[in-house]
């Protein structure tokens, strides 16, 4: 998920927030936003749709294209700044969950070598145990 390098992460500031969106064709499209994904294409709910005439129709649901999106009215009680810097570093935090750099892959690679190494002496411990009772169970 690239959320940090691309627009979409502005719209995604908007979630669970009433928006007002332009589309290509003239209509606008005013509604609570569900979600965003990278591509940008919007799911909101209690809709009231706009056409260039003026007629307006309602919908609970409605998906918007994201390449049919001309503008995007930001609502004005979203502070923008803290808005973004939330949603890139929540973009950053799914891209890098366990930490990044030279250290965090070192641990890891000790760790799961560690691992390793315990089933292997388990298997060769029980191993051993079930030739020692074959053993045991031929000399009897």
């Amino acid at each position: 998920m690239a959320w940090c390098g691309c627009l979409s992460i502005i719209l995604r500031c908007c979630e669970a927030r009433v928006t007002v969106i332009d589309l290509v064709n003239e209509t606008v499209v005013e509604g609570c936003v569900q979600s965003v994904d990278e591509k940008m294409n919007v799911e909101l709910q209690n809709v009231i749709l706009t056409k260039p005439n003026g007629e307006q129709e309602v919908f609970t649901n409605f998906f918007v294209h994201g390449s049919k999106i001309r503008y995007v009215h930001l609502p004005e009680d979203l502070n923008t700044s803290l808005a973004l810097t939330k949603q890139i570093n929540r973009a950053v935090s799914t891209r890098f969950p366990q930490g990044r750099g030279r250290l965090a892959n070192s641990r890891k690679q000790t760790e799961s070598r560690k691992l390793r190494t315990r089933i292997r002496e388990a298997m060769e411990q029980s191993s051993l145990r079930a030739i020692a009772s074959k053993g045991d169970r031929l000399k009897q």
